[in-house]
């Protein structure tokens, strides 16, 4: 479900990048794709992959931007800038991966909504009409159960889309592995670069950008 659907990652077009070699590569993106021989990082991070069943995901929408999966992430330690929790959303069309950072779990309504209205007026980005539905587990801060989230999506024209709470909990498995790589290559960022725990934030942003930035399909154009 999560390496396994990952494309392989192209090398960057730019000239100076073309010259180094790709282990090099390798760790400048984040230990992002393919690496020659293979990385020690990498092999310390890797895991054993859980075994899934078939069955169990909806059917993905194929309009750019307009459905997203959304998933929180608890961090053992709290970042520098004083933040314990990522809210990760991924665009289902585009994989696009972004978020969040909080410092208490009860600030996620106010910071959806700030992040949602951040994109749509992105000129880079341009897509307006941005999360039209979201994909959501039936838990936290956004459970059926909580009014104000419900009430900040109705104003922001945003679908809920929530399964039971009793329901199988691949149907938002896209959301689970924007967490699952989020967290992987975090840690392979501060692993490789040496950084402290509590700088997960810089290297959570950096592998966003990265994976933002870089082209993660055969048939895209460089």
């Amino acid at each position: 479900i999560y390496k396994e659907s990952e494309s392989v990652i192209k090398p960057s077009q730019r000239p100076h990048d073309r010259q180094m070699i790709q282990r090099v590569r390798h760790f400048k993106l984040g230990h992002h794709g393919p690496c020659p021989g293979g990385c020690d990082i990498c092999k310390q991070t890797s895991g054993t992959l859980r075994k899934v069943m078939k069955g169990g995901s909806p059917s993905f929408d194929d309009e750019v931007g307009r459905t997203c999966g959304m998933d929180s992430i608890c961090w053992d330690v709290e970042s520098r800038h004083g933040n314990k929790y990522t809210c990760v959303i991924r665009d289902e069309r585009t994989l696009w991966i972004s978020g969040f950072h909080m410092a208490r779990r009860s600030d996620a309504t106010r910071l959806f909504k700030e992040f949602i209205l951040k994109v749509r007026s992105d000129p880079e980005l341009n897509c307006p009409d941005f999360c039209k539905r979201l994909r959501i587990d039936n838990a936290g801060e956004w459970s059926a159960v909580f009014g104000e989230f419900k009430q900040v999506c109705v104003e922001l024209g945003i679908e809920i889309l929530q399964p039971p709470s009793k329901s199988d909990h691949r149907m938002n498995s896209l959301a689970e592995s924007a967490v699952f790589l989020t967290k992987l290559h975090a840690q392979r960022v501060l692993l490789g670069t040496r950084l402290e725990w509590d700088m997960w934030e810089e290297a959570v942003d950096f592998v966003w950008f990265i994976r933002q930035h870089t082209v993660t399909k055969r048939v895209a154009s460089p």
